[in-house]
């Protein structure tokens, strides 16, 4: 019985273990949005006053593949009409940021009725980027949120401890290069490697019931000064 209940306890703590590396990813996922979302808006300031401010730009086109990585299908657009022209498929932050340069430089020298269409299309593509991105923000905060209730819920504790365990050998065969990303996508997101983990989880739960309590307070209060918790 102390088997079992020793495999459990190193379950459990894996899991907690990957939801606190988990809290503080999120975590500076947010500190680098905010460090992006600074430069942006500095940088249409500077549109805005007719005075464009390169440096900022070298540093957002720098930053945009981050970015565009980490706000995923929140930056991206199915489909998008832009005058006579439709596309599909748009990296929001990869394309439209130097198309709204290429529009900055071209409103000087524009007719009135082309001043006014470049001007509307440059607004257009200014509420898309800030709206994506606001969109990953919320992203971001309901990640950190349900991060937050997995750390209080020992259950949780145990599905995602069992779950590290059942695909750590997929793990590696990514991490060593010998599948790809999307093999590695499509085999954790398995149906019978998600049978396998329940039929673990239910076996370990049967086979003793452990519920840590002592120190638990304490361990919420550390996380809290951490700022890992909201």
């Amino acid at each position: 019985m102390s088997y079992y209940i020793v495999t459990l306890v190193i379950i459990l703590v894996i899991g907690v273990v990957k939801t606190i590396n988990l809290l503080f990813s999120i975590k500076a996922d947010f500190d680098f949005y905010g460090e992006y979302l600074t430069h942006l808006n500095s940088y249409l300031e500077s549109l805005q006053n007719k005075n464009e401010n390169t440096t900022e730009y070298e540093w957002l086109v720098r930053n945009s593949p981050k970015m565009q990585r980490k706000i995923g299908g929140y930056g991206v657009i199915n489909s998008l009409i832009d005058g006579n022209y439709r596309y599909t498929n748009i990296q929001v932050l990869m394309v439209m940021l130097p198309e709204m340069r290429q529009i900055y430089k071209q409103l000087a020298n524009s007719d009135f009725y082309a001043l006014r269409f470049e001007q509307e299309r440059f607004e257009k593509y200014t509420t898309l980027i800030i709206e994506c991105l606001i969109r990953y923000e919320g992203g971001l905060e309901e990640s950190q949120e349900r991060a937050i209730i997995h750390l209080k819920n020992p259950f949780s504790w145990l599905r995602i401890g069992t779950q590290w365990i059942v695909e750590l050998p997929i793990s590696l065969l990514y991490w060593t290069g010998v599948i790809k990303y999307t093999w590695y996508n499509r085999l954790t997101d398995n149906f019978v490697i998600k049978l396998i983990n329940f039929f673990i989880i239910v076996i370990g739960f049967i086979s003793s019931i452990v519920t840590i309590v002592t120190g638990y307070n304490p361990f919420l209060d550390i996380l809290e000064k951490a700022n890992l918790m909201k």
